[in-house]
């Protein structure tokens, strides 16, 4: 159980001090066009963290989907019609209990340990996509976790979920800071928890942010003009 335990911080802290610097190389050579990309780029780092500290056992799953995580009431004409709602956060890592263990009692159960939803607009400065877009992937986020972590098999988990989302602004427009939009997701992430024990961190990635330098001014004019004419 330490074992897990000690892992599981290594892998928090990889995402709390290093996956940023990743994504932002990515940014840089013009890898991340499209929230898709951002998808791919999050996944290359972790396993390639993961790779290098020879981490057994724990999984990156994409857009894994958990059933029936959230009510959906709509009215209709006999009354009110009561259905239930599904949750797909764009990457989860899972734990395997009970590795080596051949019994099939504890056969394929797993600890869900982190959720990461991803976000990167095509418009970034556009304010009403950015609420919009924003808003709804903290609504699901918010409304699944406290069903997800009922289901969770051991008392000894910590859910940890990440909204990130990666920022590549136009030169003609104001930068935003990065640590500016995060502070207000945190905000936005407190209203809606209403004082309930969630983990949710907000990180906001922006390698053009900063001091301007022909290698970053060239790179954003790239991704500016890629998405310009649709090619991703």
């Amino acid at each position: 159980m330490n074992a897990r335990r000690d892992v599981r911080n290594r892998i928090q802290s990889f995402i709390d001090n290093q996956l940023e610097n990743c994504i932002k190389a990515d940014q840089k050579k013009c890898r991340i066009l499209s929230e898709f990309d951002l998808q791919v780029s999050v996944n290359r780092c972790l396993r390639k963290y993961f790779k290098s500290e020879a981490i057994k056992d724990w999984y990156i799953l994409n857009e894994h989907y958990f059933r029936k995580v959230t009510k959906k009431t709509r009215k209709t004409k006999q009354g009110k019609k009561v259905t239930w709602v599904g949750y797909t956060p764009d990457i989860v890592i899972v734990h395997k209990k009970n590795a080596g263990k051949v019994h099939k009692k504890n056969a394929g159960k797993v600890l869900i340990e982190f959720i990461l939803e991803l976000k990167e607009f095509k418009n970034p400065s556009s304010p009403s996509k950015l609420s919009t877009g924003l808003s709804h992937d903290l609504n699901k986020m918010v409304r699944s976790l406290k069903k997800i972590k009922k289901i969770q098999t051991s008392h000894d988990t910590n859910l940890q979920c990440y909204i990130i989302w990666c920022v590549s602004e136009p030169r003609t427009r104001r930068p935003k800071d990065p640590k500016k939009i995060q502070a207000k997701l945190k905000e936005e992430i407190d209203e809606r928890k209403r004082g309930r024990k969630m983990n949710i961190t907000p990180i906001v990635i922006n390698a053009f942010y900063g001091k301007k330098s022909n290698t970053k001014t060239n790179s954003l004019k790239v991704i500016h003009d890629l998405k310009k004419v649709q090619l991703y």
